[in-house]
């Protein structure tokens, strides 16, 4: 209001009803679905949106946080004739698969909150599962995680495991994104406490630590299925 300004809010194609082709099937998604053409839809948008208001000279400033700040930055670099600007928050800009920078970041936190120990636990226990991994969906060990772990089907590949690793270390993610800025939810704090509890083994913790996140969430079972 201050400034008499329009704020967009743009959905990215393939999310919600913007479907650039009749399904969402691999050949489409490995075609049709990348940043750059998330980019290139946005200049069609802000260029037609202009041009329906009568306001091809109004100045426009691309803004976005995470993934949509990565975007907001790569626009204004792509598009430096549509954009006056760009604020990208939490914006990673260069690219990678694989990114383990972000646990460095979630390992940072938990040190700050809970001590060095806390981390070291975590770490032991995803070894423990990393070792059990190793022994094969037909074996005893297996089963143990299926049970241990609630799995809402039981595993049967290696990939079905690194589903399963991805959620649960994604609580941990989560705790440290969000930390102390919901009420009713655990913290980094919380989580430690778990975590360094006196007389369990890393790994009992963990499995713990994970029921209180399926109770937090509300959810009756881990997903394990690729």
């Amino acid at each position: 209001k201050e400034h008499n300004a329009l704020m967009l809010s743009v959905e990215h194609r393939y999310y919600g009803e913007s479907y650039p082709t009749a399904d969402m099937s691999t050949e489409n998604l490995s075609k049709y679905l990348s940043s750059q053409q998330a980019l290139a839809d946005l200049s069609r948008i802000i260029t037609h949106v202009k041009r329906d208001l009568d306001s091809e000279h109004s100045r426009v400033i691309t803004v976005g946080g995470s993934y949509p700040g990565n975007l907001a930055a790569w626009f204004r670099l792509k598009y430096p004739s549509v954009t006056h600007g760009s604020l990208a928050s939490s914006a990673p800009l260069n690219v990678q698969t694989n990114f383990p920078e972000y646990m460095e970041v979630v390992s940072q936190g938990l040190t700050y909150f809970g001590g060095q120990a806390c981390v070291d636990n975590i770490e032991t226990a995803a070894n423990t599962i990393a070792s059990m991994y190793e022994q094969g969906p037909e074996s005893s060990a297996w089963a143990q995680l299926n049970t241990d772990f609630k799995t809402c089907s039981p595993m049967e590949t290696k990939k079905d495991l690194q589903v399963l690793l991805s959620d649960l270390m994604g609580n941990f993610q989560g705790t440290i994104q969000y930390n102390n800025e919901h009420n009713g939810v655990m913290n980094a704090t919380d989580v430690c406490a778990i975590m360094t509890a006196p007389d369990s083994a890393p790994y009992d913790s963990f499995v713990k630590m994970s029921a209180a996140y399926r109770e937090e969430n509300g959810v009756d079972c881990e997903d394990a299925s690729w």
